[in-house]
């Protein structure tokens, strides 16, 4: 069985050479400081503005970086980036700086996977990834007391957007429905059995020179983002054919729900994807965990009041 996504496995990948695209990116072996790791990827495209480029990503790595603590950061960087060095581990000293010296100058992938390869470095418990972008970081203390309790979870993931608020005209589909979204990840590279460099290496041969693995069967709409190389979002579908399947079908994805209404059971009201997905994983037994924080609910239910009280006033007013 798989989900509306075809499953990429290794025999089928195997079946292409892999690309040269990331041949000189590789995890360092400096001594660790930390239990765990923090994988990131830095890039700019040099037509980048450089005011909305240091607005939308550097200046939230910085803060994200000074708010970070006992946890080793791991940033993948282009060569011509590295005059930000100094500003780099003056936020942060565990912050080592891997320059990817041979780039292809390619955008935004594979820029975008460089930070997967963390998935294979054993010098760690647990590989955190994340988007340079990603409002704040706290996912990753609140995910580490809760993977404690799931030491079989190979790959932990965010509970995915279910899309029940989209539609294709099709009926109820998501037009881009993430299995797993890189803004928030967790490896346990002792439970990581396959080379991720040469899986990312081959998919990427795949998705040039065969396509049609991707799409069989499929309905086009379901790969509005990220079908070809290097287009945003092929980092994720990569997550989505490879991944996904390598965790889930062994048992080993957790899902962590950090949303603030699960409960209300609005989850079962996802998109065909989504509900294909939650099929898919308690088939295979995969553990699925709601994180309750009375301080979200708290924010929440003070903003839903808040704007039902806005939406009364506006209709009283022209009444």
């Amino acid at each position: 069985m798989e989900t509306r996504f075809p499953k990429i496995n290794s025999d089928v990948l195997y079946k292409f050479d892999p690309s040269n695209e990331i041949k000189d990116v590789n995890i360092t072996q400096t001594p660790r400081k930390h239990r765990n790791a923090l994988y990131l990827s830095l890039f700019k495209p040099p037509s980048a503005n450089d005011t909305q480029w240091q607005s939308k990503y550097l200046n939230p790595l910085l803060r994200n970086l000074s708010a970070t603590k006992d946890l080793d950061i791991k940033i993948f960087t282009e060569n011509y980036l590295l005059p930000l060095r100094h500003r780099l581990e003056n936020a942060n000293s565990a912050v080592e700086i891997i320059p990817i010296i041979n780039y292809s100058k390619l955008y935004p992938n594979p820029g975008a996977l460089w930070r997967f390869l963390g998935a294979n470095d054993s010098r760690y418990e647990l590989i955190f990834v994340a988007d340079i972008d990603l409002g704040d970081w706290s996912f990753i203390r609140k995910w580490e007391n809760v993977l404690k309790n799931y030491p079989k979870a190979a790959v932990t993931r965010r509970m995915p957007n279910r899309g029940f608020l989209f539609h294709s005209g099709y009926g109820l589909y998501h037009n881009y429905y993430p299995t797993i979204t890189a803004c928030a990840i967790a490896f346990r590279p002792k439970l990581i059995d396959y080379d991720m460099k040469d899986y990312i290496s081959r998919f990427i041969s795949l998705s040039l020179e065969s396509p049609e693995c991707l799409t069989r069967d499929v309905h086009a709409k379901y790969h509005r983002i990220g079908l070809t190389y290097p287009e945003y979002g092929f980092d994720e579908r990569f997550l989505k054919h490879v991944v996904y399947y390598e965790a889930a079908e062994n048992g080993a994805l957790l899902t962590i729900d950090d949303a603030v209404f699960p409960p209300l059971g609005l989850y079962k009201l996802g998109s065909y994807e989504s509900q294909d997905d939650d099929a898919f994983c308690q088939m295979h037994k995969n553990d699925y965990v709601n994180v309750f924080y009375p301080r979200d609910w708290i924010i929440a239910t003070y903003s839903c009041v808040l704007v039902l009280v806005l939406v009364v006033f506006m209709i009283t007013s022209f009444v």
